[in-house]
């Protein structure tokens, strides 16, 4: 927060002067955004951090901050002089320690940890535990949703581009996205991407394994697939996506990763390239759908589908082989697509899509700014939240039966839009809700959709457990939440 002093002395404010015609800061830190130091009157305003302060107040001498990324309220007395002791001095006079974090003990339950921007979800119901790219805090971590405990599976907490293999709790990750659980002769392991380039592998298991071509030491995380010698995206690079070894071969900030137990294979879903590739279980890299640097939105045969922004990959359960993908096509529009790798046609929603074909999927609310999709043998879930305040921070789920009718809406469908012209957007809002539930359920003993007003804030991350309870993250909110199984 800064005082613009345009009189012809100088003036003391927050126990800070300001000389004549100038401008200095009185309370926070510069270039510094964080929540320690947020408390002490000690410290005084000019000594004390903000996280994006917004709207601020003056009432009776005192300046009142709205410390929104500290989810608090703030003071700074602005006494004009320096001979009062209260001058400067710093107190918060709402809201309780900040949402965001890190924290973890096996004494912690999983309500009592923090997160800090959660993203991307995978359930691995061998152990069954949910595992969470926790953004903000350069790890992930898993949810033992048995014990209700949080663990850190990777991750240092610094970020970094690291590409030697190393223990996991000692890695830097650069930017942690989607995960998936890779099966191969009765053995799991763990793949994650580590964004902008790179397919990871966590072996777990006491010997050493061959993870998509690449020998990862017991116990190590591993670089399987991506470089960073390749700069140019186009042209003549284009070649070496195709049949390279996966150690080797680039990738252009892949965001959705899927293993296929049907084959041991991978498949990725590159943002910046609009084009899916495939890792066979021996390590090399073919381009899968679409071609690499080609955007667009087309359906039909692999090599003549076209992507534009592609998401998350959801393998589907019903079709071993076969996926989903969330494509953003054109802002704001996104778009489910189904990928048919087998050779007779399959039937989605109501939709048929062609062997070895791309599809694409209508739903009765179009996709808006989506990231995350959650897929079991009933339902299709899609999380709108991946915009601001132009997304509609809901989701949205569809049951697999007939048509694709609407089983659940997890939001609050009567927020009135920012704007009734210029777009449909709803603002990114949370509100507890724990034990409640959430949303619309739709179903025969319902004549109308019953409203339970829950608002969400940037839900990017969606999962089923095997009772078929989803689990929604919001990375605005820090939060993770669930919602009980609502459908037959």
């Amino acid at each position: 927060v800064l005082y613009i002093n345009q009189t012809t002395a100088a003036i003391t404010l927050g126990n800070r002067s300001i000389a004549s015609n100038n401008m200095n800061i009185i309370f926070g830190v510069n270039n510094v955004a964080g929540a320690s130091n947020n408390n002490g009157a000690s410290a005084g305003g000019k000594n004390s951090f903000l996280n994006n302060p917004g709207p601020i107040v003056m009432l009776n001498g005192t300046l009142f901050v709205a410390d929104y990324n500290n989810f608090r309220v703030r003071t700074i007395e602005m006494h004009n002089g320096p001979t009062l002791t209260s001058n400067g001095t710093v107190a918060t006079v709402l809201g309780l320690l900040p949402k965001f974090g890190y924290n973890e003990s096996p004494t912690l339950q999983s309500t009592q940890v923090q997160f800090n921007t959660p993203q991307n979800m995978k359930y691995d119901e061998t152990n069954n535990r949910l595992l969470v790219s926790d953004w903000g805090n350069r790890r992930i971590r898993s949810i033992n949703l048995t014990l209700g405990v949080v663990d850190t599976l990777v991750g240092n907490g610094s970020a970094g581009t690291q590409t030697a293999p190393s223990s996991p709790l000692a890695a830097s990750i650069q930017g942690p996205r989607d995960m998936d659980i890779l099966p191969v002769s009765g053995y799991e392991y763990l793949l994650y991407l580590d964004e902008p380039y790179y397919l990871k592998a966590l072996n777990s298991l006491g010997f050493t394994a061959n993870i998509v071509g690449t020998e990862v030491e017991a116990g190590r995380i591993a670089n399987v697939s991506g470089t960073l010698a390749i700069t140019s995206w186009a042209g003549a690079n284009l070649a070496l996506f195709n049949n390279t070894l996966a150690v080797t071969a680039p990738h252009n900030y892949p965001r959705g990763v899927g293993a296929d137990p049907s084959s041991a294979s991978v498949y990725i879903a590159e943002y910046s390239d609009g084009c899916i590739k495939k890792i066979d279980q021996g390590g090399t890299v073919t381009v899968f759908a679409g071609t690499c640097g080609l955007l667009g939105d087309q359906s039909g045969l692999f090599a003549a589908a076209q992507f534009n922004q592609l998401w998350d990959i959801e393998m589907d359960p019903s079709n071993p082989g076969n996926f989903f993908v969330l494509d953003l096509s054109a802002n704001p529009t996104s778009n489910l697509k189904y990928i048919n790798t087998a050779s007779s046609s399959r039937n989605i929603l109501g939709i048929p899509v062609p062997g070895g074909s791309v599809g694409k999927i209508t739903l009765s609310t179009q996709p808006r700014y989506s990231n995350a999709l959650a897929v079991n043998e009933s339902q299709i879930c899609v999380a709108n939240g991946n915009n601001g305040i132009l997304s509609d921070h809901g989701v949205f789920c569809y049951s697999r039966s007939g048509s694709g009718s609407l089983s659940l809406y997890v939001g609050n469908r009567n927020e009135p839009s920012l704007s009734t012209n210029a777009f449909r957007g709803r603002p990114s809002k949370y509100t507890e809700a724990e034990g409640v539930g959430m949303g619309y359920a739709i179903g025969a003993d319902l004549v109308d959709p019953v409203n339970i007003p829950v608002q969400l804030a940037g839900p990017q991350g969606l999962a089923f457990d095997a009772e078929g309870n989803l689990y929604i993250s919001e990375s605005s909110a820090h939060t993770i939440r669930m919602v009980k199984r609502w459908y037959p």
